[in-house]
């Protein structure tokens, strides 16, 4: 049987070669040798657990636990406790929160800019430069590393050479995807640019937002004036709205557009009616309705009646401008708005289109076609609101309806004798 400090001397060089030795059997040992072994007992079995929670940190698992405030784990716990705390500020970054990507990009570029930084010049003093420069390289590298996990761009530019001196993988990817979609191959880089040129300020952020290729894509951006190893730059991050303004524009679509024609609705007129009321230029408003669409409707069926809207819609359609508001404001009421175009215009162009329909009657169409319409035109400042106007319009409009109406020789009034086969 070993002797007593035979037996402490193997156990102890066991820990010493990094070895887990079995555990000192407390039987038959009293006194200072019995807490002599039980000391080396727990200085074994802290060893071993500290181990295996150094082991389990190297291996990312930081759902791992050690309730051990010893000094083997103390600077453990601290390590752990530091690693949560950056892959959550990591997640938030992704996840859009500026807060923590302002936290984490000064962290970042004190780092980095450690010896541009009084501090930590005094820290680093006595350190050796090799060391010095081997930190920085592992901070760039973790930096490269994060910033290239992100979904948004990160650009660095000097703000005296205009030169990009870091860019990450989804910057370069927004400058890529930009030419890829100019028109007929002509490369505009306009994003690029805009990125070098930008002039950003100590008092900072700024947000702006930039539209590339005809409207082909859509960025914001967030600018940050910043201390890059001894250089004066912006820093800039960078999130491609393209998808998010393509569905804000399908929405406000949705919202203001009229279902069956595809032409303003009647929230949009009021809106633009509102603005041009508001606004220091003369418009012209011409409201109509289609003339005896519910007599198409019931003789002909819906179908047919929807057929006749098209009909008229189509006709005005090509006789107007792109510029003029075309709104349908429900069932066969239409507007159509002429910003500083006179009332004497706008006469004689649907004197012209009324024509255009009239001219379908039991020729393309086995009915009457005909609209009725009143002009109005609307001075600057007049003082008119939307309600007042529309019943003034309505008001020429129905005068002018019962002036046809009395000739049924025009060929406006339906006849129920020409049904569709």
């Amino acid at each position: 049987m070993d002797t007593l400090p035979t037996m402490f001397y193997a156990f102890v060089n066991a820990l010493l070669q990094c070895q887990e030795p079995d555990m000192l059997a407390l039987d038959g040992l009293e006194g200072d040798t019995r807490k002599l072994a039980e000391s080396l007992n727990t200085l074994a079995h802290r060893l071993s657990t500290s181990h295996a929670y150094a082991a389990a940190l190297a291996r990312g698992e930081l759902s791992c636990t050690l309730e051990d405030e010893s000094l083997f784990c103390q600077p453990l716990n601290a390590l752990h406790a530091r690693l949560n705390l950056l892959t959550w500020q990591m997640r938030q970054v992704t996840a859009g929160d500026s807060d923590q990507r302002r936290f984490f990009w000064d962290e970042t570029a004190g780092a980095l800019d450690a010896p541009a930084n009084g501090t930590a010049r005094e820290r680093m003093k006595d350190i050796d430069l090799d060391e010095q420069g081997a930190r920085q390289s592992d901070a760039l590298a973790l930096f490269v590393y994060l910033t290239n996990s992100l979904k948004l761009g990160v650009v660095i530019a000097d703000k005296s050479t205009h030169e990009i001196l870091f860019a990450n993988d989804k910057a370069n990817e927004f400058f890529c995807d930009e030419l890829k979609t100019c028109l007929h191959g002509q490369a505009s880089g306009r994003l690029r640019q805009a990125i070098i040129e930008y002039e950003c300020r100590k008092d900072g952020p700024y947000r702006w937002e930039l539209t590339c290729n005809q409207n082909a894509l859509f960025y914001q951006v967030e600018s940050y004036a910043l201390d890059w190893h001894g250089k004066h730059t912006c820093a800039h991050i960078i999130e491609d709205v393209t998808q998010k303004t393509a569905q804000t524009s399908a929405l406000i679509q949705d919202l203001y557009r009229d279902d069956m024609t595809g032409l303003y609705n009647r929230r949009f007129c009021i809106k633009e009616i509102n603005e041009l009321l508001s606004g220091d230029t003369l418009f012209t408003i011409c409201y109509f309705d289609i003339d005896d669409l519910k007599s198409v409707n019931d003789r002909f069926l819906h179908s047919e009646g929807d057929a006749y809207i098209k009909l008229v819609v189509n006709t005005v359609k090509r006789s107007i401008r792109m510029e003029d508001i075309f709104a349908r404001l429900g069932g066969d009421e239409f507007c159509v708005l002429f910003r500083g175009t006179p009332k004497s215009v706008v006469e004689d162009k649907f004197a012209s289109i009324s024509a255009m329909i009239s001219a379908n009657s039991y020729a393309v169409k086995p009915y009457g076609t005909a609209i009725s319409y009143g002009v109005l035109e609307v001075a600057a400042g007049s003082g008119l609101d939307v309600e007042t106007l529309l019943l003034l319009v309505d008001k020429q409009m129905y005068t002018n309806k019962r002036t046809h109406k009395l000739t049924p020789e025009n060929g406006r009034k339906v006849k129920l004798n020409h049904p569709l086969k």
